[in-house]
């Protein structure tokens, strides 16, 4: 797209479409674009929360270049939670990226603390991650099998795909941080100090 501005993005959305920018280190100049809004709809409702760390293939039709990017910003709609925006960021495999990274808590069913009636109380929702080449993983899986009420499920535990690398969190100085607790009643938590 050629223009910018609110009356601009208004008329596009108006017709379906979302306005959108592409920028990063290759374009010294931010490139304005448009996407049929319902196509990100239907990413959002099947990428769910690893929608913005999902690989895409956008094609300008000025050039009809093509651009590896990653949906950094989604912007929605203040009281009716549809999108209104979504800005890109410039992929390189070589050089990589900076992304955010959901955890996925596998084998919920196994775990006898949840089985108990214990909750899973996260401190993280996401971790940071450098990735490169074209494999990024949706999400990274933490299994709680065998966890009991009171552990303390922690950084070593995730599972990471070669070509993705964790980033500690800068403000976690524990050689190991915790990413999520197994919490329970009082009588429950009693009952495991018990067993020990």
């Amino acid at each position: 797209r050629d223009v910018d501005g609110s009356n601009a993005c208004r008329r596009l959305r108006y017709d379906g479409l979302l306005p959108g920018v592409l920028y990063g280190k290759d374009y010294p100049r931010h490139v304005l674009v448009t996407i049929p809004r319902n196509q990100i709809e239907r990413e959002i409702r099947t990428r769910k929360a690893s929608f913005l760390n999902t690989l895409y293939k956008i094609v300008i039709e000025d050039d009809n270049s093509e651009h590896l990017v990653i949906p950094r910003t989604l912007q929605l709609h203040r009281y009716r939670d549809y999108p209104v925006a979504c800005n890109f960021l410039g992929y390189d495999p070589e050089r990589g990226m900076k992304i955010d990274i959901p955890i996925y808590w596998q084998d919920e069913e196994k775990s006898n603390g949840l089985k108990r009636g214990g909750l899973l109380n996260r401190v993280y929702w996401d971790v940071k991650c450098h990735v490169h080449g074209m494999d990024i993983p949706p999400s990274l899986g933490v299994s709680l099998s065998g966890k009991n009420i009171g552990h303390r499920v922690r950084w070593s535990e995730i599972k990471v795909p070669p070509g993705t690398t964790l980033i500690r969190p800068s403000n976690n100085t524990e050689p190991d941080p915790v990413i999520a607790t197994i919490k329970g009643k009082r009588s429950l938590m009693e009952e495991e100090k018990e067993k020990e």
